[in-house]
């Protein structure tokens, strides 16, 4: 029993020893002291499952924690790696069975063999890297399947195999790892004098500093080129600057990540103890090993040989002992830190929380220092500034420095409140702890009363009152409850009155000696109960309805009146209700026709718009329907007035009992009107005038636009043929404007040939939506023109464009008389065929005078064939989905039998998917076949489940997921190589989604050769799967995803309503029996993306904005959304609308809105570009050098909305965007990167990648055509 109770007490005792401990920038109350967090000092293997405390631990050659406070140990005499669980304190052992040999790959890691660990580290995905020191590997283990890889390193020692694949490279003892932001792994090659990185996106290991002489020389120059001396530690700032422990230089190295610069920042060489207080570069080190970069750039060092910790203050650069009394030995726990023994230290670490952890190898132990520090508050967030009512709570967040233990078993702690209006005396409240225990932010909150009142602002008091309860942090220590950093509270206000509302209440019309039926409305107010609230009713008309003749009832929010006139009374009356709550009063009014029945007067019964309608077309005509028949009789006596009582023009016209008033789109947006129809206005076939009528309403803008101006639209207007010296006809065409008066809008036209088209040639005529044009071609002139008609609203502009052919008729030459496709036309398939046909019988002349172009300029290859007068164009399916292609037959391509040239044509489509696709690219349903052919023999997965169907005429196979649970699929090597041989695309579809495999996105061949590496046997590409999978993500899961996403203004993105699905690609693996599946990181060839978005009702303008987005997470567990952009296209048929993309690598994948979207489209050795698909040529084109892609850096950065400078004297490129800066310098490398800067034909040149995700814009590389597409 004494056990268990010990044991219990020592996890307690641990779960505060391993709590958090703030201590920069605070007072302590005495010197920081140490403790012993894990081993119990006896070398061995034990205690897993226990408290750290009780473990045995043999030789921990470092430690580090992740982003939750856990603790990961490389028990190098172990050969395992421990843990130590924050929130319970127990040990566990995660990777190493205990035998010192090299063995698991593919399995658990608990199940793997090491030897000698000597560091661990973990990325932002909790994925763990070990350095396997002396199986000469740095080996991995998935954060989610526990399953452990080599990723380094081929297990014989020595050095070799830079630019190849980092598993196929030769390490000799790797001590020390770190990890950058982007996954990439730098390695401490011990024995070889160097540091290597493996670049996780390919593979690839590199040397970044060392040349393998174990000296010391190089500071001032590149790190590749330097001397370095045994580097055992490294790590990397927060800016990604690498810093290395020199153990047999005695020196501490930092390598600056702008310019691959190597310097010394501590150390003089000399093996000794000495120089705290002083400068870290004129001090000794002895045998430094583990290093640690802190948040702050304060550096802490592992000297082992010196049997101390030493700290270098990243501002002064000032160097002192923070642990250990240089006697190599145990002892000191529970007093001072810096009068403690340790025992040769090998490691140091500092977590997100300034706790600070060591390795003290020879005592079998992890220590931790512990500072005695209060905790205070940070910052105080207050309620937003609003009005708060009764039943509504204000609510604080105290949030602290360091997480906190709340006890309120002696009493609830509370922020004073105080309540004050004007003069009136202070009234204290309480705002009380509520939740937070456990975390930095606590809340605390107060409800509101009904007798609480502020009118100017509350006020809060300086403390937090603990009232007997008590507030910790995990160390024990009592928080400073002082309140800093409170948010003003100046606009935080109480019980602010405000005035009641009351419902709309109809027109009445009713017979003279006859009463309304019961009106019902109801009564609100936010403020007041509605059973405090007091109705009354009046009328103007008091000699046909007295105020007494309103009859009010009802109670609370429910009231009701009734009308009752004067007997033998007729006529109009306007009723006014109003509600009060005794400070604030709302008035409705609503008129009361009564008939004259003995002399019946005509009387409105219906108005067109309705009385109080709000949302009314600035174009609206106004109708009245009367109850008679009615003619004319004084007009003048109806008026229509605007809010400011302008009276307003207007014409009528009179139908029978209709009224109509024409008020010549002279009405303002957001202008209220009120038209007023005197009594005497209009009258029957026996004279009787009408009764009086008035009512109000208030424009906006057409329900179409939402409220905001949109694009004019102009009709087609048809190419026109005419002969030389003669005039087109007058050609019509129609204009529309949602937003605007059609005759507001301003309509031009130009040619793009003034040698045969003048712009003052083109006549122009019409108004309102209904205009004109005439072109006049000059005299004896013929040819081709385009003539461009532009309608403009002063702030959108819409163009229409057509072809004006003007025909020779002295020397007849042959034209184009139709297109197919025709010109602009959206929805061409991309296996169509182009035909031309022409005025006349053809024959070729010279063919190569025909171009077919791309958006990106690059010419596409044809072949062709005349019958008579028809000239087809076969592109031998060469066409892209969502491509503009211009196709221009210059003059002398064809000519007659007379030999006449034939005239200039130019015209422009845009492509689709084919149209055996239903026209949309299909991306739902049960589709069995990419091409609908007969007969097809279907090929099963290895599973059996899904289909994947393939036609007897070797289409492109389609995989359908929409049956299978899992929507997954498995697809052999074998399958992937012949679709790549026979050029075929491998499409996956699920409901909603399709994706595309180009032939080369998958590299069977690749694949195949590295799991025979890894594996260590040769495969056959039938044996070897790849499992493909495409499914909506559930409900909870998008809004989880959807809320860490940050989306809005912060991101420029804007959720649209659509679905998020997950893809996945992934390869299948097999040892000793065990399957196991890793994620293809990245594809040779981008993938085509289509996702379904029919079932949104989107606008014009989202539609303009639409991207594809892929969601990434951050090391802090955040969303974000990747801008990868994409195409649009709708079927105007099936009113289905899709949108593509294009991706390198799986995630989770949706389609969003953007504010901004930057399309830039760069081809290897082409002048020519793309930039938001227009078509820009620059001087020089972009290059492939060391297997990078170079391209002019102003070009690029200045799309993406950047600010390049050169400086000329140093060679140095600055680029500015964001807030963010890069300085680059010609002909110095780049860190992590093998090709700088450099100019070539006067131009300066920088690696494209690293400039523009430099700048958070996402960049993909489409192999076969040599081409790079930026999205920003």
């Amino acid at each position: 029993m004494m056990k268990n109770k010990r044991k219990l007490l020592s996890i307690f005792m641990l779960l505060i020893i391993l709590g958090t401990n703030t201590f920069v920038g605070y007072a302590t109350t005495e010197e920081p002291k140490i403790i012993t967090i894990a081993g119990n000092g006896t070398a061995g293997y034990g205690g897993d499952g226990g408290p750290a405390t009780d473990a045995s631990l043999n030789m921990p050659y470092n430690v580090v924690s992740d982003g939750n406070g856990n603790l990961y140990i490389p028990d190098q005499g172990n050969n395992r790696i421990r843990k130590v669980d924050t929130t319970t304190g127990i040990i566990s052992t995660i990777a190493g069975d205990g035998t010192l040999e090299y063995g698991g790959d593919g399995g658990l890691a608990t199940a793997a063999k090491l030897n000698t660990p000597g560091d661990v580290d973990v990325d932002k995905n909790g994925n763990i890297y070990i350095a396997d020191s002396y199986n000469h590997r740095v080996r991995k283990i998935d954060a989610e399947t526990g399953n452990i890889t080599t990723i380094a390193g081929n297990g014989t020692a020595g050095y070799g195999g830079d630019g190849g694949l980092a598993t196929a490279a030769q390490l000799d003892r790797p001590y020390g790892l770190a990890i950058d932001e982007k996954g990439g792994v730098y390695i401490a090659d011990y024995v070889n004098n160097r540091i290597r990185k493996v670049d996780t996106t390919t593979g690839i290991i590199s040397t970044i500093a060392g040349d393998g002489t174990p000296e010391y020389g190089g500071d001032g120059g590149l790190a590749v080129n330097a001397k370095i001396n045994t580097p055992a530690g490294i790590d990397l700032d927060k800016d990604g600057n690498l810093y290395i422990a020199e153990s047999g230089g005695h020196r501490i190295r930092k390598i600056d990540v702008e310019t691959g610069i190597i310097s010394t920042i501590a150390g003089d060489g000399t093996p000794e103890y000495g120089g705290d207080g002083g400068l870290a570069t004129a001090a000794t080190l002895n045998r430094p090993w583990g290093i640690k970069v802190d948040q702050n750039g304060d550096v802490y060092i592992a000297c082992r040989s010196s049997h101390r910790i030493r700290k270098i203050d990243g501002t002064t650069g000032i160097i002192n002992t923070i642990a250990g009394n240089g006697t190599g030995a145990y002892g000191g726990d529970e007093g001072p830190a810096t009068a403690a023994m340790l025992k040769y230290p090998t490691g140091v670490d500092i977590d997100e929380n300034g706790n600070i952890y060591i390795a003290d190898k020879t005592n079998h132990r992890i220590r931790k220092i512990i500072e005695k520090i209060k905790p205070i508050v940070a910052s105080v967030d207050v309620p937003v500034d609003e009005n708060y009512i009764t039943g509504t709570n204000l609510e604080f967040t105290v949030n602290f420095n360091e997480k906190m233990m709340i006890d309120i078993n002696g009493g609830t702690p509370y922020i004073p409140i105080t309540l004050k209006t004007g003069e009136t005396a202070a009234k204290t409240v309480y705002a009380e702890y509520a939740s937070g225990s456990g975390e930095k932010s606590l809340l605390f909150q107060y409800e509101v009363k009904s007798d609480d009142q502020d009118l100017d602002g509350i006020s809060i008091g300086t403390d937090i009152i603990a009232n007997g309860g008590t507030l910790k942090d995990y160390a024990g220590n009592d928080a400073i409850l002082s309140l800093n950093g409170v948010g003003s509270t100046a606009n935080i206000l109480v019980n602010v009155n405000t005035a009641p509302t009351i419902s709309d209440i109809q027109d009445q019309t009713i017979d003279e000696n006859t009463t309304t039926q019961w009106l019902s409305f109801t009564v609100e107010d936010v403020t007041t109960s509605v059973y405090d609230l007091d109705v009354t009713a009046t009328s103007n008309n008091q000699s046909l309805v007295p105020d007494d003749h309103i009859e009010l009832d009802g109670s609370g929010g429910n009231r009701k009146l009734k009308v009752t006139p004067l007997i033998d009374q007729f006529g109009s009356a306007i009723i006014t209700v109003t509600v009060t709550d005794h400070e604030y009063s709302t008035n409705e009014t609503f008129t009361l026709n009564v008939v004259d029945k003995d002399y019946e007067k005509p009387y409105v019964v219906s108005t067109t718009p309705i009385g109080n309608q709000t949302d009314v077309a600035i174009d609206t005509n106004i109708l009245l329907t009367f109850s008679e028949g009615i003619i004319a009789k004084d007009m003048r006596l109806l008026s229509i007035k605007d809010s400011n009582a302008t009276v307003m023009q207007y014409t009528y016209t009179i139908n029978n009992d209709q009224l109509t008033l024409d008020l010549n789109n002279d009405l303002q947006k957001g202008m209220t009107y009120t038209v007023k129809v005197n009594e005497g206005t209009v009258m029957d076939d026996v004279y009787n005038n009408n009764l009086q009528n008035e009512f109000s309403f208030t424009t906006i803008m057409p329900d179409n636009t939402g409220g905001d101006n949109i694009a004019p639209t102009i009709s087609d207007i048809q190419d026109q043929t005419i002969d030389e010296n003669t005039t087109t006809q007058w050609l019509s065409f129609t204009v529309e404007d949602v937003t605007t008066s059609v005759y507001d809008l301003d309509v031009t036209a130009t040619s793009n040939n003034q040698s045969l088209v003048p712009d003052d040639h083109i006549e122009l005529d019409g108004s309102g939506g209904n205009r004109k044009l005439k072109v006049t071609p000059l005299i004896d002139q013929f040819g081709s023109a385009i003539i461009t008609v532009t309608v403009t609203d002063h702030e959108y502009s819409t163009n229409e464009t057509f072809t004006l052919n003007v025909v020779d008729k002295d020397y007849e030459k042959p034209y184009v008389v139709s297109t197919t496709p025709v010109g602009n036309q959206t929805d061409v398939a991309i296996d169509t065929n182009i035909l031309l046909t022409f005025s006349e019988g053809i024959i070729a002349k010279d063919m190569r005078l025909l171009s077919i172009k791309d958006s990106n300029a690059t010419v596409m290859q044809y072949t062709y064939t005349i019958n008579n007068d028809q000239l087809t164009l076969d592109l031998n399916n060469d066409l892209q989905k969502g491509m503009t292609y211009t196709v221009k037959v210059n003059e002398g391509t064809v000519m007659d039998d007379v030999s006449n040239n034939n005239l200039q044509k130019e015209f422009s489509f845009t492509t689709i998917m084919p149209d055996n696709t239903g026209g949309d690219n299909n991306t739902g349903g049960s589709s069995t076949s990419s091409s609908g052919a007969s007969n097809p023999s279907s090929l099963k997965d290895v599973d059996g489940d899904v289909e994947v169907a393939k036609t007897k005429n070797d289409v492109s196979p389609t995989i359908d997921l929409s049956e299978d649970r899992d929507a997954k699929a498995s697809v052999t090597l074998k399958t992937i190589k012949e679709m790549k041989e026979a050029d075929k695309t491998i499409v996956v579809q699920n409901n909603g989604v399709k994706v595309e495999f180009k032939p080369d996105s998958i590299q069977a061949i690749q694949i195949k050769e590295t799991l025979e590496k890894e594996l260590n046997k040769e495969l056959d590409y039938e044996s070897v799967q790849v499992v493909l999978g495409a499914k909506e993500i559930v409900a909870s899961e998008k809004e989880e995803i959807l809320k860490k996403s940050n989306l809005g203004k912060s991101e420029g993105l804007f959720e649209v309503g659509g679905k998020i699905f997950d893809l996945t690609a992934n390869i299948v693996k097999e040892k000793n029996g065990v399957k196991t599946e890793e994620k293809i990181e990245h594809f040779n060839q981008p993938v085509a993306v289509t996702i379904d978005l029919s079932d949104l009702n989107l606008k014009k303008k989202d539609i303009e904005n639409l991207t594809g987005v892929r969601y990434e997470k951050d090391e802090e567990g955040n969303i974000r959304p990747i801008k990868l952009g994409g195409t649009y296209h709708e079927d105007l048929a099936t009113g289905r609308k899709i949108f593509t993309f294009y991706t390198d690598q799986f995630s989770l994948y949706g389609v969003m809105k953007a504010e901004k979207i930057t399309n830039i489209h760069l081809t290897i050795g082409k002048e020519e570009s793309t930039v938001n698909n227009i078509k820009k040529i620059n001087d020089v084109a972009p290059a492939i050098i060391n297997n990078r892609t170079m391209v002019p850096v102003r070009f690029v950065a200045e799309n993406l909305g950047a600010e390049v400078t050169w400086i000329e004297a140093t060679k140095k490129i600055v680029i500015q965007l964001d807030g963010k800066a890069l300085n680059l310098t010609i002909d110095k490398p780049l860190v992590g990167l093998d090709t700088p800067p450099t100019i070539l034909k006067d131009r300066t040149f920088v690696p494209l990648r690293y400039v523009t995700e430099n700048f958070g814009a996402n960049v993909m590389w489409f192999a076969k055509e040599k081409a790079v597409h930026i999205v920003k």
